[in-house]
């Protein structure tokens, strides 16, 4: 047996046993009887959905009906007892099993991009050791996050396959698992895949020429946020107001610092990219993506009754007021939420762009699609995105000779960060602040500093262990 074989044996199995542990054997959320908050209203989807009942259900919800129904007919047919205990129970198989297909289409990604061994397992815990996975799966099992997440997994492999028919399934499949898996499946899909020519022209009234273009987005933004900060009638808030007006300026320079660290990949070559996006798009693929997607909507419309609780309206000023809860509020919340990867991105961003415009225009709209919701702090937004943001990291380090000592630090520290252990229940009762602690919006700003200290230590930490770039 080979080190590889260890190691995944390994790294999986430590994977399976925590997530056991925490879905039968640990605590969970005391809302709803164990459903949670959303979980309580999909519990009763579970318990009752049928066909000629589906007008019942808001299109919100809809998008996301998909693992309830398969608890339903579970149920059903193996004649257990529908109750809130027993979904829960058939829904964490379902999340384990969807898990377990994650990891297995990881290692045949894995294997196509030919990872080394202290690579694949950085990536591996990267991906599977956070926050998300090891704890809240467990914790609050009645949610389509895990799904997601492993959706966009295979939605990866089968686009490096470039396997057109699988990545419309799942699109069509992902529509009733998570709202933007239809979006980010239909990108990969029919958009071109050929690289991205990204030579810079030198002419300097042509590259601020560009830099005014690529700034208009930016320009709309504050106007909109600093409507939001002062004028009454344009703020809208979650649940409560989250912007600390005492550091907002801050907070939208940090804000505007993101969007022109993004932009600078583009200065320079954007009309090029623009003028071959033209030339090698197709009207065919345009028109099947629209088809797709306007089909996809009817159906969902057609059988739901038509109500979102959350409007694109409502979703979009929600971002803004995210955005500047705190100076960096979104970086340290994806950092908190899925581990150190959103902190070796900083280190690799010019190698990580590269990978990008290699995979064509699809992967790109997808990269822009996961930026958009990177720019909230609620990070659950991005599950499906992870493996669009991560890979290109690792496949930048496997350039590198990363030493394996290096990799067993790195999964401890994910485990650290992932917070299994961390017990968010106090004499079986939840508290609210442990919750919260790295949930975005209602985060507490003490967690906040908190964290941003975590923050701050990680990077000295990465930057210590960090290989410079001599190739093997």
């Amino acid at each position: 047996m080979n080190k590889r074989y260890y190691t995944r044996f390994f790294s999986t199995t430590v994977l399976f046993v925590i997530l056991i542990l925490n879905s039968f054997f640990n605590e969970r959320i005391t809302i709803g009887n164990g459903a949670g908050w959303d979980g309580t209203y999909y519990d009763t989807i579970c318990k009752d959905f049928s066909i000629e009942n589906t007008k019942s259900i808001d299109s919100y919800t809809f998008q996301r009906i998909l693992p309830f129904v398969l608890v339903h007919y579970s149920c059903d047919v193996l004649g257990i007892e529908s109750n809130t205990l027993n979904h829960l129970s058939v829904m964490i198989l379902l999340n384990l099993f969807m898990i377990l297909i994650g990891v297995y289409f990881f290692y045949k990604i894995s294997d196509i991009l030919s990872f080394s061994v202290s690579i694949e397992l950085i990536a591996f815990s990267s991906l599977f050791y956070n926050y998300p996975i090891l704890k809240l799966l467990g914790y609050y099992p009645l949610l389509t996050d895990y799904f997601a997440f492993s959706f966009g997994i295979m939605l990866f492999y089968f686009f490096i396959c470039r396997k057109t028919t699988w990545l419309l399934l799942l699109s069509l499949l992902g529509s009733l698992v998570w709202p933007t898996i239809l979006l980010q499946g239909l990108l990969l899909a029919f958009m071109p895949s050929k690289p991205i020519e990204t030579s810079k022209v030198k002419n300097s009234r042509r590259m601020v020429f560009e830099y005014i273009l690529l700034s208009i987005p930016v320009m709309i933004y504050l106007v909109i946020t600093i409507s939001h900060v002062f004028v009454g009638k344009f703020k809208h808030n979650l649940y409560n107001e989250v912007t600390n007006y005492n550091l907002v300026l801050l907070s939208i320079f940090c804000i505007v610092m993101y969007y022109f660290f993004v932009i600078k990949q583009f200065a320079g070559n954007g009309l090029n990219i623009l003028k071959q996006f033209f030339k090698d798009v197709r009207i065919s693929n345009i028109v099947n993506f629209a088809l797709a997607f306007v089909f996809v909507r009817l159906i969902i419309y057609y059988f739901s009754n038509h109500l979102s609780r959350h409007s694109f309206s409502a979703f979009f000023f929600e971002m803004i007021s995210e955005s500047i809860q705190a100076p960096l509020s979104n970086l340290i919340n994806h950092f908190a939420y899925y581990g150190l990867t959103f902190l070796l991105i900083l280190f690799y961003w010019r190698p990580f762009w590269t990978f990008v415009f290699n995979a064509g225009f699809g992967y790109l709209f997808v990269v822009f699609l996961s930026l958009f919701l990177a720019l909230g702090n609620e990070s659950r937004y991005l599950i499906n995105m992870l493996p669009f943001i991560f890979i290109p990291v690792f496949s930048t380090l496997n350039k590198y000779d990363i030493k394996f000592y290096k990799s067993i630090i790195w999964v401890g520290l994910s485990l650290l960060l992932s917070r299994f252990w961390f017990l968010i229940n106090v004499k079986n009762e939840l508290v609210w602040e442990r919750y919260m602690l790295s949930q975005g919006p209602w985060q507490p700003f003490l967690y906040y500093v908190l964290f941003l200290v975590f923050f701050i230590i990680s990077f000295i930490i990465i930057k210590i262990l960090r290989i410079d770039y001599n190739e093997k």
